[in-house]
């Protein structure tokens, strides 16, 4: 699968450089004879007088040096958590029902396990779209990264026999479901909101290669015939997804209803990472 969507990814890279940017974006950057000159194409015309709410704050149209290195924290932070999500949704899951045929079950209830764990997890992005909306953007992420290490930790717990209520592996691959599900749902479109315009789309398709680099890994790992061990593979991945809980505590900014341009102004008036990254 990843071999048949190498050539449209390369193709779709080939010829970004002819395709037409937004004509939102071209005016949110002050090129507006150019956002003229798309919106003519379809017979509208640019209004520049009606009021904006953010008129009277003019949008940088350059990052300094010291505020593209402000953004170093939070791309290495979501990166990491894409890299994590990646792995446990291409990897960790896809060798759970192996790791139970190893235990002596059948495919049949490996199957009926995973697709058990599944239906109680069909819920989640639902879940996950009305609290990131409603209550918290930065931690619902959070949490959705909380409930994978849980998943995570409660594999290592039941191989280990420490506790006997988790013999069942209905609850961990319920964890890692519903946890994954609310990161995939999530990641991209938190990730858009803490970009400055003029790097949002880069930094968005780096997040989103970031997270099927993990599936790459793990897909490695399997033609080379090298899969761990499960337990040693929740291990390996449960370490950065606690590391990636706390970035995110740390320098994750809140983003629910907040006007995407406003993060212009906020990264043009902050003149240090600090404040760059304010939790609000």
């Amino acid at each position: 699968m990843w071999l048949i969507n190498m050539p449209t990814a390369l193709i779709l890279i080939v010829v970004s450089p002819v395709l037409q940017e937004s004509a939102r974006f071209l005016q949110g950057m002050g090129r507006l004879q150019e956002a003229r000159d798309t919106l003519a194409r379809f017979g509208i015309s640019l209004d520049t007088q009606r009021p904006r709410r953010l008129s009277h704050r003019r949008l940088p149209l350059s990052l300094s040096p010291l505020k593209i290195r402000s953004l170093l924290g939070v791309t290495a932070t979501l990166t990491l958590t894409a890299f994590c999500a990646g792995f446990v949704n291409f990897g960790v899951l896809l060798w759970l029902p192996g790791g139970l045929m190893l235990e002596g079950r059948s495919m049949v209830a490996a199957s009926r396990l995973l697709a058990r764990s599944t239906l109680i997890a069909a819920p989640t992005i639902v879940l996950a779209a009305w609290l990131y909306s409603t209550w918290s953007t930065k931690r619902t992420l959070i949490l959705a990264i909380a409930t994978t290490t849980l998943g995570l930790v409660a594999i290592l717990l039941r191989d280990a026999g420490v506790v006997h209520t988790l013999s069942s592996p209905v609850l961990p691959m319920t964890l890692l479901i519903v946890g994954d599900s609310g990161i995939i749902s999530m990641l991209l479109p938190y990730t858009a909101e803490n970009y400055p315009l003029r790097v949002r789309g880069r930094a968005t398709g780096w997040v989103a290669g970031f997270s099927k680099s993990g599936g790459v890994l793990a897909q490695t790992l399997v033609t080379l015939a090298l899969v761990p061990a499960l337990d040693v593979a929740a291990e390996a991945v449960a370490v950065p997804c606690v590391v990636s809980v706390l970035l995110i505590g740390l320098i994750g900014r809140e983003t629910p209803r907040r006007d995407l341009r406003e993060l212009e102004r906020m990264q043009a008036a902050t003149p240090d990472n600090t404040q760059a990254f304010s939790t609000d």
